[in-house]
């Protein structure tokens, strides 16, 4: 990693490409893999290791890509203040260096006092400890080598490959049903499943993404493919959530 750039290198797995439309990389998968990708860039450079919340996420897809196709994703932290962090995201073909597609994330960094008492560097030290020794889990280890200094921060990589195929391997078992349906307005129901929260019990921002990409090409185009997704977090969910989708079309006039 450079000042304030971090590059991940993935592989593109089959189970996160369309099966209808030509195979291609889902956008919400994508914007998924920028979410995770972008969160970690934001705890690596940020001097308390603030996770944040998203604001605002976004992934624009610009060529195809496909199963087994190797990419590299590279995020830019522009800047981290003490209540926003912003990040720009692209996605490049390591073989040829094509832009395959491009995003933006915005997060809320303020973790609260207590938060910025246990990572300061004082204090830190004492913190790891206490975590590793109650965390017997992997989860807290990989808090801590995130947390820690004196750690190289290439090991961030396997905890984050393993995050990715957590989250989106999960794209095919969202299950949506709907519960009621206008001409203009169809509504849909989701429950989603403990492994699409994140570690604050919260709808993660990229499942979220993948079951609102999932309902446009089920009910409103599909076959067509989600060229540019955009979504604005306004409040933290959890349970069952309800998908609101506007399907009127406006004919321009001949």
């Amino acid at each position: 990693a450079k000042e304030n750039v971090s590059i991940f290198d993935y592989t593109v797995p089959a189970h996160l490409c369309h099966t209808h439309v030509g195979s291609n990389f889902a956008t919400s998968s994508i914007l998924a893999l920028f979410d995770e990708v972008s969160s970690y860039s934001l705890m690596m450079f940020d001097k308390t290791c603030r996770g944040g919340v998203s604001i605002q996420l976004s992934a624009e897809t610009l060529r195809n890509s496909k199963p087994k196709d190797e990419i590299a994703v590279t995020t830019k932290v522009d800047k981290i203040g003490r209540y926003l962090g912003f990040c720009s995201i692209e996605m490049h073909d390591k073989s040829s260096g094509s832009l395959l597609a491009k995003g933006k994330h915005i997060k809320f960094m303020a973790m609260g006092l207590v938060w910025d008492v246990i990572a300061s560097p004082l204090i830190l030290p004492f913190t790891l400890f206490w975590w590793q020794f109650f965390s017997s889990n992997s989860f807290g280890i990989k808090i801590a080598r995130l947390f820690s200094k004196k750690k190289p921060k290439k090991e961030i990589a396997p905890f984050l490959r393993r995050d990715l195929e957590g989250l989106t391997s999960m794209s095919n078992m969202i299950d949506l049903v709907e519960v009621k349906s206008t001409d203009d307005v169809k509504s849909i129901e989701w429950t989603p499943l403990r492994d699409y929260n994140n570690m604050l019990g919260k709808l993660h921002g990229g499942a979220a993404a993948l079951a609102i990409e999932k309902a446009c090409m089920l009910y409103l185009a599909p076959n067509e493919q989600v060229g540019a997704l955009e979504v604005i977090y306004l409040a933290p969910a959890k349970g069952k959530v309800h998908i609101v989708l506007n399907t009127e079309i406006t004919k321009s006039e001949p």
